[in-house]
């Protein structure tokens, strides 16, 4: 205790290190709403060169969204000027990286580095990227999705198919 009453570590608190892994809509959200709650080192790590997650990877004629567009967006950032009621691929893409700029996440957004593994050792995770960088965090929040990696299902017949076959994700 020191002379005020208060413990030496209550009176400097650590910094936590925030591993967010993803630049799609719940990355981009959870790094927003970190840095917005005084968090000062907050990492996002996206396979990819831009973020967009489900919306980047995605593309296909006709892609929109289930959702009624006005639904679609973040709380805190509206989006009045949404072109149909159900936004094409393309548009919610626009609205993902127009966020990103107005919130000046590409300075926290390591892009290209996909995590390949992370172990939690001595109470902080161990990241590490495909090309073999290593990171350690406090914290990690797993943002990856599920609509980027393709599933193909296995169908009688399906190699002897001639027309084209493709994962819209690809």
């Amino acid at each position: 205790m020191t002379e005020t009453g208060k413990s030496p570590r209550a009176a400097r608190p650590r910094t936590l290190k925030i591993a967010v892994i993803g630049a799609g809509m719940s990355g981009l959200l959870a790094a927003i709403k970190l840095r917005e709650s005084g968090h000062t080192d907050v990492a996002v790590f996206e396979k990819d060169a831009r973020v967009g997650g489900t919306w980047r990877d995605n593309t296909y004629p006709g892609l929109t969204c289930d959702v009624p567009s006005h639904h679609y967006c973040y709380s805190f950032e509206l989006n009045p000027e949404w072109t149909q009621l159900f936004a094409s691929g393309a548009e919610i893409q626009r609205y993902f990286e127009n966020a990103a700029n107005k919130y000046q996440l590409d300075e926290i957004i390591r892009f290209g580095r996909e995590i390949v593994s992370a172990e939690f050792q001595s109470g902080r995770w161990h990241l590490r990227a495909q090309h073999g960088d290593e990171f350690i965090a406090d914290i990690v929040i797993a943002a990856t999705g599920v609509l980027h990696q393709p599933v193909i299902p296995e169908i009688n017949g399906r190699d002897d198919f001639a027309g084209a076959q493709f994962h819209s994700a690809r």
